[in-house]
């Protein structure tokens, strides 16, 4: 179904009070819409929408671009607490970084990437675990244990066990945008929602997080790809 620059994919109808409308593809619409909600209203929304719509398919491609161009060999970057260290062959069997440069002693493209996602899973396990830990006890938090995940639609989660799920891919951040991440799942044991106390005390420990939301929001979906 085919309006104006966009196709409607699909419209699924749910019990819910809004209408969300998601670029799945380029120019190609999810919606989902309360039930009984008409096509007209539907076309309405989106109307209204239009130009929004056509600056987000435009960063969707942007960024599909840069990650069809990024490239696993030698001489290429990638990212390690938000910094770029460009990889250099070395004859450890392990990758280790040296002032700008991740050495790594695999020198094939896909043997390449298999190393870095598995050095990034030993990094995020030294790194983010007691990264919590310190975080939980310093603002009175109790959990049971942070599990490393490599959930590729979200960075963090926490199940009603007390469980803290952390996704490896948090290790290309910077150290500020991963304690966000750790914080926001911190008070998730406490606030199982989004409302305004769940913020306001998200704020107490980190007074700035919208800045984290916001680089999140405007960077992350990039990181998220990378390793697909």
């Amino acid at each position: 179904m085919k309006f104006h620059d966009f196709e409607i994919e699909s419209i699924i109808f749910q019990k819910r009070k809004t209408i969300s409308i998601k670029i799945v593809e380029k120019n190609k619409l999810l919606i989902k819409a309360p039930v009984g909600t008409t096509e007209e209203i539907i076309y309405k929304i989106i109307e209204k929408h239009q130009k929004n719509l056509q600056k987000i398919s435009i960063k969707i491609e942007k960024r599909k671009k840069m990650i069809s161009q990024i490239k696993y060999e030698i001489g290429e970057t990638v990212p390690f607490f938000g910094e770029k260290y460009k990889l250099s062959f070395g004859e450890n069997n392990l990758p280790y970084i040296e002032k700008d440069k991740l050495f790594i002693s695999e020198k094939e493209s896909e043997k390449i990437k298999t190393a870095l996602i598995k050095w990034y899973k030993e990094k995020a396990k030294e790194y983010l675990i007691p990264r919590a830990e310190k975080i939980a006890k310093q603002y009175n938090f109790e959990f049971k244990k942070v599990k490393i995940g490599s959930a590729r639609t979200r960075w963090g989660s926490c199940s009603s066990l007390k469980n803290i799920n952390l996704t490896w891919r948090l290790m290309m951040l910077p150290e500020k945008i991963i304690d966000y991440v750790i914080i926001h799942e911190l008070v998730h044991l406490k606030k199982p929602h989004h409302k305004k106390s769940f913020w306001k005390e998200i704020e107490k420990i980190m007074p700035d997080y919208k800045k984290a939301v916001k680089w999140l929001k405007e960077n992350g979906t990039f990181f998220m790809e990378i390793f697909n």
